[in-house]
């Protein structure tokens, strides 16, 4: 059961100490990933790192409710990525920031709150009603178990309690009021004129210099995206097979050949050592033949060498 925040942070104190904790974090680990990249982490809150994985995936995820939202008129440019960039940075340390702090104060959400909570997300019902099935499917494109999900979606109610009481607690003054109040009411006359350029352009003179000049004054406007120019031949082994017939007598003929080039080249090198007794030796001799073969061995293992 998630435990009341009220006896231990209330008010606009507790964004200040959140602020306090964030903004370190994310003013280190970001400049290098955003422009070099290959760094284990992106950001270090505490012990826990924030990897570039869990990064490119939050990234990807954001890119695609922006694209979703503004569709074909989502701006394209490198400024405008670092700054989507630096937003979902931002995000990910202010969730575990919150996270840790949930973790440490001891919130936990009890499995009946969460099964409730996860049965009311639209997205998992048919006909207005939760579907198991459908519950699998849709994590299931989206690459995550029900295990990893149910961790994930326990711990973002924990810190949503955490976020909602804090700005529940908070306290409006009758002049930030009164401003709300002015800003819902306030009306702007706006005056403008359109400007058609192609209505213009038969009347602009330009000159060699002056083009000259405007570019180089904002060549990085005119600059493309670095591409490269590739020749290459591909080739794989099943096209050349079917393309290359192969008896029964060219195989044997090529293992022939080379079963003959194997033992002409083969060589061997040996050396021994040979303690004479004579076959009809005494237990004596052979004790001591014994007895020399083990000092022999002794010495070989201590690196003696007896090719003289």
């Amino acid at each position: 059961m998630l435990q009341s925040i009220n006896d231990r942070i209330q008010g606009w104190l507790g964004w200040v100490i959140v602020a306090l904790i964030s903004v370190p974090f994310a003013l280190w680990g970001i400049q290098s990933y955003l422009e070099v990249g290959g760094n284990k982490f992106v950001a270090k809150v505490n012990d826990t790192e924030i990897t570039p994985a869990a990064f490119d995936r939050a990234l990807s995820q954001q890119r695609a409710r922006l694209e979703q939202m503004f569709g074909k008129n989502m701006p394209k440019s490198d400024a405008y990525d670092n700054i989507i960039k630096q937003q979902v940075l931002n995000q990910l340390i202010t969730t575990e920031v919150m996270n840790q702090y949930a973790n440490e104060a001891g919130y936990l959400v009890a499995d009946s709150s969460l099964v409730q909570a996860i049965q009311s997300i639209d997205a998992f019902k048919e006909n207005g009603v939760f579907s198991q099935a459908l519950y699998e499917k849709v994590l299931n494109s989206q690459g995550m178990s029900m295990t990893g999900f149910e961790a994930m979606y326990r711990q973002e109610l924990s810190t949503s309690q955490i976020q909602n009481t804090i700005m529940s607690s908070a306290i409006n003054t009758e002049s930030e009021a009164a401003q709300l109040v002015a800003l819902n009411n306030q009306h702007r006359n706006v005056s403008f004129i359109e400007f058609d350029t192609a209505s213009f352009v038969g009347e602009a003179v330009v000159t060699n210099d002056e083009a000259k000049a405007y570019f180089e004054q904002n060549s990085i406007r005119f600059m493309n995206p670095e591409q490269a120019s590739l020749q290459y031949i591909e080739l794989k082994s099943e096209q050349l097979e079917s393309e290359v017939p192969v008896n029964e007598a060219d195989i044997r003929k090529a293992y022939e050949a080379y079963v003959a080039n194997a033992k002409s080249n083969e060589q061997r090198k040996a050396s021994h050592i040979l303690v004479n007794m004579a076959s009809n030796a005494s237990d004596e001799e052979k004790k001591q033949a014994d007895q020399k073969i083990a000092k022999i061995e002794k010495e070989l293992s201590s690196g003696a060498d007896f090719t003289a």
